[in-house]
């Protein structure tokens, strides 16, 4: 008996002749009861791809890989009628089926929610990611439980994937291409995304404590209020990145690109950002209370109200008009190292007198 959160033959022919994902799959399921290649598989093993989206919504998980290597098959064979078709049968696979697996806190993603996962991403070359936007069809994660996913031998493409509130912490995620991908209020914690591309991506809210994002390509990503706490970004490219109100308690932001990034309210409390570039970074009115910016490139900072607490400079923060409004640098320590303080008005000083 087919599982209910996976749609039927019936069903899917039904959801998409009424506008499932585009005009253009009613077209496409038109097309599979007139040709004779909307199955695959040997001679004596024939598979439609009616048949495939059934099985994967079967009882017996037996079948699943039977239909994963029925779709992957019938798309490399036909992509152009059966491409968008069996990409949404895995969209709402991985769903579906991984929220019924992830029902138990902190449990991670089944084998056979790993294994769509790949064909979702193998299956999107170039030509059928064109395939997708002549569809105007998203694809759409949103949701899923994907915890823990061990990752993969090839790179992952996730590129445009709509992912908001997935979970997705503790997965390994390697050189992933997640470019213009929406993450908003995703959770990312400890995730590891070492050289990932995540241009253009919403973060929005999202969750990527102690995650591994060392490398990654952050160029004008949207972490509006997002929980960094904790995570390495050394080398990180964070250029013109929107992150205002975002949590970067103890992260370790070495060497990384910061130029024009927009961080107000932010807190960096405790962060290291030794030998990042802070060239022309908005960071009026954020918490820089005991970070470490040793070796920084702070020419065109805008520091406006920051709180500087401590803050650790290997140089003079020079000249004065680049000190933040009521505070000032102490002389060098020992390890030649500034500090900055708060300056004491006339009338705070005469309280004290």
């Amino acid at each position: 008996m087919a599982n209910s959160s996976v749609e039927t033959t019936a069903g899917a022919v039904e959801k998409a002749k009424s506008g499932w994902v585009g005009s253009g799959i009613s077209r496409l399921f038109g097309n599979l009861s007139r040709r004779p290649d909307t199955q695959t598989g040997s001679e004596d093993n024939l598979i439609s791809i009616e048949t495939a989206i059934e099985m994967l919504g079967d009882e017996n998980i037996d079948k699943h890989q039977t239909a994963l290597d029925g779709l992957k098959k019938l798309v490399r064979s036909n992509p152009d009628d059966h491409y968008i078709i069996a990409q949404q049968a895995l969209c709402d696979y991985i769903r579906s089926s991984s929220r019924n697996n992830g029902n138990t806190k902190n449990k991670t993603c089944s084998e056979e929610i790993i294994g769509a996962f790949r064909l979702f991403s193998d299956l999107r070359n170039q030509e059928n990611i064109k395939r997708e936007q002549d569809a105007e069809w998203d694809p759409d994660l949103g949701g899923a439980n994907l915890r823990g996913f061990p990752g993969h031998g090839r790179q992952i493409n996730l590129s445009g994937v709509k992912l908001r509130q997935a979970d997705l912490s503790d997965a390994k995620l390697n050189d992933a291409d997640l470019e213009g991908a929406d993450l908003n209020r995703a959770i990312l914690d400890r995730a590891v995304l070492i050289d990932a591309n995540l241009s253009g991506a919403a973060l929005r809210d999202a969750s990527l404590k102690e995650a591994e994002l060392s490398g990654a390509r952050m160029i004008r990503t949207d972490l509006f209020g997002a929980n960094l706490e904790g995570a390495w970004m050394i080398a990180t490219d964070l250029s013109s990145a929107w992150m205002r109100k975002s949590n970067l308690k103890k992260a370790r932001l070495d060497e990384a690109d910061l130029s024009s990034a927009w961080l107000r309210w932010a807190d960096l409390t405790d962060a290291s950002l030794r030998g990042a570039n802070l060239s022309c970074t908005l960071l009026n009115e954020s918490n820089l209370t005991r970070a470490s910016l040793i070796e920084a490139n702070i020419a065109g900072v805008f520091i406006e109200d920051t709180i500087m607490n401590d803050a650790v400079f290997s140089k003079p923060v020079t000249p004065e008009n680049l000190w933040p409004k009521g505070w000032c640098p102490t002389t060098p320590d020992k390890d030649g190292q500034y500090r900055f303080k708060r300056i004491k008005t006339k009338k705070a000083a005469s309280k004290t007198g």
